[in-house]
């Protein structure tokens, strides 16, 4: 079986999305206008996040470090939701092909950017699962509620 995740800041009106924590908090509203983070600002916080691996589209001057740690290996990392985003400063949707622990520390690395953070999670059968983590979501409790070794 094979996955394919998506990545992409929460929006309500998109979104049917479950929070991964379910604890009784109603569904985040995000705040008006909010910027999307830019190609170099996704790339940045995954480098921060000791996470390593390769861009799907070659992108002037941005690449992610290079790494043994195969626990810390996104794989192929696309940051675009259509065209290949050739610039360091267009606004970005991340699709990750790893499950497991490397696309939890992905969505980690990146909620802060993002605020709400949705998850969309989809196998050879197109069973998709849509998950919301949210920017204050304990990382242990996720962890445990993460459902992709």
């Amino acid at each position: 079986m094979s996955w394919e995740f998506w990545i992409h800041a929460y929006r309500p009106e998109r979104d049917r999305a479950r929070p991964l924590l379910d604890d009784g908090r109603a569904l985040p509203v995000p705040s008006a206008g909010s910027a999307r983070p830019n190609v170099a600002q996704v790339v940045a916080a995954f480098a921060e996040a000791g996470l390593h691996g390769q861009l799907g589209f070659e992108i002037a001057g941005l690449d992610l470090p290079d790494g043994d740690d195969y626990s810390r290996d996104l794989g192929t990392v696309y940051l675009s939701d259509s065209e290949p985003a050739l610039d360091p400063d267009a606004p970005v949707e991340i699709t990750l092909y790893k499950p497991g622990e490397t696309t939890l520390a992905a969505t980690l690395a990146v909620r802060h950017l993002l605020g709400p953070v949705v998850v969309i999670a989809c196998d050879d059968d197109l069973e998709d699962e849509v998950l919301l983590v949210r920017p204050d979501d304990d990382p242990s409790a996720l962890a445990a509620a993460w459902q992709w070794p």
